[in-house]
């Protein structure tokens, strides 16, 4: 075999092999991914979702209640919800396993940087 049909074979193992690992890769983490459409919805009743007076819609907070917060706060513009932007539902790090509602809001609720 010549030296040029030897650099030819190299490279199309190389172009061909890298595409496979890309592809496996991909399979991996959409498969294995811990996005928020595999995590259960937190409900309003859970008990860690009482303590930190979570609300699915914060427009339904009572501002007597809870005082520091203000109209406007929601999840998605919290420093610990880790939701994508324009997602409804995102995973929080107040909530670990549990996705809240974008739109929501609790007492863990601190200004995105």
């Amino acid at each position: 075999m010549t030296a040029k049909r030897l650099v030819v074979r190299r490279r199309m193992l190389l172009k061909f092999g890298s595409a496979l690992v890309a592809a496996a890769a991909g399979s991996v983490v959409s498969r294995h991914g811990a996005g928020a459409e595999s995590l259960d919805l937190l409900e309003e009743q859970d008990e860690q979702a009482l303590e930190l007076g979570y609300r699915s819609d914060a427009t339904t907070v009572d501002p007597d209640a809870y005082p520091k917060y203000r109209p406007g706060q929601v999840c998605a513009g919290c420093a610990v919800f880790q939701g994508r932007s324009g997602e409804v539902t995102g995973p929080c790090l107040a909530f670990p396993g549990k996705a809240v509602s974008a739109r929501g809001w609790c007492t863990a609720w601190t200004r995105r940087a």
